[in-house]
């Protein structure tokens, strides 16, 4: 399993590069002309994803009301994946650590701003990133574990990247999100993502991680969608 990491609640990783290359090099092995998201439409009350953030526009995120609940939690962790649409196509590397700095704990900011400096500065070294659209949509959720001072919160969700006339691909993954409660607010203390696990097999080029409807079900036990539709 390739393993990756959120950027300050933001996915910077190394298969947005391997997803634009597949859409700008023809490579049509999973790009297709139109991809469908499965996920249900948002309840009333969620928290609607992020708008892009227009040049010269401040990057700091207002964290909402929170508590100390596990809801609280999940919620909190569904915002932090999600602002990653808010990154492209071009927030700068500045920007990205301001973003980042705003919703991560103490003991954390430092590191996990040097580090969405960084991947944003690779990701823009890529090239031309105009007019790529990101989404994610999270299906199902899980708490690992949940105390009043922190939370880990595992995110199975549906990737999506749109290139201008170069179609759409689609991808698969779990986020784990580590919490603590500071400053009344639930903030980021570290992050990851693993690719998969994959409902069929769709690939032939690299590992499936479930490849059968009885291992797909077997890898998200515990997982599931009641926190997203509150």
């Amino acid at each position: 399993m390739r393993r990756t990491l959120i950027i300050g609640g933001a996915i910077v990783t190394v298969i947005v590069a391997t997803s634009v290359w597949r859409l700008t090099t023809g490579d049509t092995q999973t790009a297709t002309p139109e991809a469908k998201s499965p996920v249900k439409a948002a309840a009333a009350g969620a928290q609607p994803a992020p708008s892009k953030i227009e040049p010269g526009a401040t990057t700091t995120i207002t964290l909402p009301r929170a508590d100390r609940s596990e809801t609280s939690a999940v919620s909190a962790a569904v915002r932090f994946l999600e602002l990653d649409e808010a990154l492209f196509p071009g927030v700068s590397p500045t920007d990205a650590r301001t973003m980042s700095d705003s919703i991560t704990s103490t003991n954390a900011r430092d590191r996990l701003g040097k580090r969405a400096e960084q991947h944003q500065t690779e990701l823009l070294a890529k090239g031309d990133l105009q007019g790529l659209i990101l989404r994610l949509a999270p299906i199902s959720t899980r708490v690992r574990n949940h105390t009043l001072t922190s939370s880990t919160v595992d995110i199975f969700f549906l990737r999506l990247w749109s290139f201008p006339k170069s179609g759409a691909l689609d991808d698969y993954a779990t986020a784990q999100l580590d919490l603590v409660w500071e400053t009344n607010q639930w903030r980021l203390a570290d992050s990851s993502v693993i690719d998969g696990p994959y409902p069929v097999a769709r690939f032939t080029s690299r590992p499936v991680l479930a490849s059968t409807a009885k291992r797909f079900e077997d890898s998200l036990a515990g997982y599931d969608d009641k926190e997203l539709y509150r």
